[in-house]
């Protein structure tokens, strides 16, 4: 199907009650399941902002600059912003923030190509990944992550632009809990 609502949208949530979220740099809006808005907020994510995602308690989370992620409640309020470089120096655009269900929250690094662990306080809890702690294969940069049932986690490796970019490494990896490559797909 097809839905035209705002322009230059770069992300879509799909939320458990059947209602999907659409966002752009500048707007949220909320759609029933019927594709009717039924909401939207003006919420200033930054040039920066790439994926929206929701916390445990439903607010929303996203990358907010060149090195801050944010949460915000459902008004629009940042409630929390962290300042990457601060606990993680290097790294600049991320691109994905989610929390994990024991309230950690987990950011891809975008070109630092890492996951960075943070508690609520913003505290670093640890770092997986990393282009030059992983020797077996080329890591680039770091996207959306998905955490699975088991403990793993999943990550989108961007390889590039260009056609052979993909023969450069692998389109997605998977770390145990201990941060330790245990899978990777390359087309």
């Amino acid at each position: 199907k097809e839905i035209t609502v705002g322009n230059g949208i770069r992300s879509v949530v799909r939320t458990s009650d059947g209602h999907t979220l659409l966002a752009n740099a500048g707007m949220i809006w909320e759609l029933d399941g019927n594709d009717k808005v039924i909401s939207s907020l003006e919420i200033g994510m930054g040039n920066y902002f790439r994926l929206l995602r929701l916390s445990k308690s439903g607010n929303y989370l996203f990358t907010g600059g060149v090195t801050t992620v944010k949460e915000a409640d459902r008004s629009g309020k940042v409630i929390r912003e962290f300042n990457l470089e601060q606990v993680a120096p290097g790294v600049k655009k991320p691109y994905f923030m989610m929390q994990e269900e024991n309230g950690n929250y987990v950011v891809s690094t975008g070109y630092a190509a890492s996951l960075i662990i943070l508690n609520e306080d913003g505290e670093l809890i640890r770092r997986i990944g990393g282009k030059a702690n992983i020797k077996e294969v080329a890591l680039n940069f770091f996207g959306a992550a998905e955490a699975l049932p088991n403990g793993n986690i999943l990550v989108a490796n961007w390889s590039g632009h260009k056609p052979d970019d993909s023969k450069k490494g692998p389109q997605v990896v998977e770390f145990d809990k201990d941060g330790k490559l245990v899978w990777k797909w390359q087309d």
